[in-house]
C-alpha cells in the first residue's frame, strides 16, 4: 500500500507499548530459559504453547470462523479457555475478522492484505488503526444470530470476561506452575511472555509467510509444509483457501496437520462430529 494511504491510518500507541512490552520480556524470558530456568518450566511453556494453538486453529478457526465440524460444549469450554491464553482478543472478533480475510481475499480489503506488504500483514495491521474493530455483522451472524446458542461459549469468552480471563490463562496460569516447581519466575517470563511472543508471531505468519513463501494454487496463498508443523496445520494455506469448510488443512499422508488429528481424535471420543463429506 502507498505511504501517502498508510498515513491515514495512524499508529495506535497503545498496541506499540502493548507488544513492544511483550517482545521485551519474551526476550528477557529467552535469556532467562537459557541461563536460570528450570527444566520443567521450559517443557511446560512448549506444551503450552502447542496446546493454546490448538485452541487457535481447532477452536477459533475451524470451529467458529467455519463451522467445518461440530463440537460439544465441553470440547468448546476446553477451546475457548486456552484461547484466552493466546491473548489475541475476543474469539468472535477473530472468526469475523477470518471470515472477512476469505471474503476480501487478495483485494485491499482484507483485514490483513499482503497486498499492502509483508510487515503490514504480519502485524502492522494490529497496530495501525486500520478498518473496523469488528467485521460486519453479516460475518459474524453464525455467532450472534438465532442460532448462536450452540456457540454460546464463544460468545461468553467474547464478553467483558475476556479482561479476567486472558491474563488469567496467558499469564497466571503460567506462573502458578512455575510456583509450584519453585521457578516463579521463569513460569511467568518464559511460560508466559516468551511462549505469547512466539505465538503472536507463528500466527501472524499465516498471515504474511503464508501469503509469500510456498507452494501457491492460484492467490497468494500457499502451502508451506515447515511452518505447518509449528502451526499446527494452519500453513497449508492454499488448501485451506480453496476448501474453507474442509476441517483437514493437510490433504496429502505425509501433510503434518495437527489440528486435524486433534479434531479426528475428538470425534472418537464422542466430543466432536465431522461432516458426511470431509475427506477423512
Amino acid at each position: 500500500m502507498p505511504k501517502r494511504k498508510l498515513r491515514n491510518n495512524p499508529i495506535q500507541p497503545w498496541a506499540v507499548r502493548y507488544y513492544a512490552m511483550v517482545h521485551v520480556l519474551g526476550l528477557f524470558g529467552t535469556w532467562h530459559a537459557a541461563v536460570h530456568a528450570t527444566p520443567a518450566v521450559i517443557y511446560f511453556a512448549v506444551a503450552y504453547f502447542f496446546l493454546v494453538h490448538l485452541s487457535i486453529t481447532c477452536g477459533a478457526h475451524r470451529l467458529y470462523a467455519h463451522e467445518s465440524y461440530q463440537a460439544s460444549q465441553l470440547l468448546q469450554w476446553t477451546w475457548v479457555l486456552l484461547f484466552s491464553g493466546a491473548a489475541q482478543g475476543p474469539i468472535i472478533w477473530w472468526a469475523g475478522k477470518h471470515r472477512l480475510h476469505h471474503a476480501k481475499e487478495d483485494t485491499l480489503e482484507d483485514p490483513h492484505s499482503p497486498r499492502r506488504g509483508f510487515w503490514f500483514s504480519h502485524m502492522g495491521w494490529l497496530v495501525r488503526k486500520y478498518g473496523p474493530k469488528q467485521a460486519p455483522p453479516k460475518y459474524l451472524a453464525h455467532l450472534l444470530g438465532e442460532r448462536s446458542d450452540r456457540f454460546y461459549p464463544a460468545k461468553w469468552q467474547s464478553g467483558k470476561k475476556r479482561w479476567v480471563l486472558m491474563p488469567l490463562m496467558a499469564l497466571v496460569v503460567p506462573t502458578l506452575f512455575g510456583w509450584y516447581v519453585e521457578d516463579p519466575v521463569g513460569g511467568l517470563l518464559v511460560g508466559g511472555f516468551t511462549r505469547l511472543m512466539f505465538q503472536y508471531h507463528l500466527t501472524w505468519a499465516v498471515n504474511s509467510i503464508g501469503h509469500t513463501f510456498g507452494e501457491t494454487k492460484g492467490g497468494t496463498s500457499t502451502n508451506n509444509w515447515l511452518l505447518a508443523i509449528v502451526t499446527v496445520g494452519e500453513s497449508f494455506h492454499a488448501n485451506h483457501h480453496e476448501e474453507p469448510l474442509n476441517p483437514r488443512l493437510g490433504r496429502k499422508w505425509y501433510d503434518i496437520d495437527l489440528g486435524w488429528y486433534t479434531i479426528k481424535a475428538c470425534t472418537y471420543l464422542g466430543l466432536a462430529r465431522l461432516p458426511r463429506n470431509t475427506l477423512v
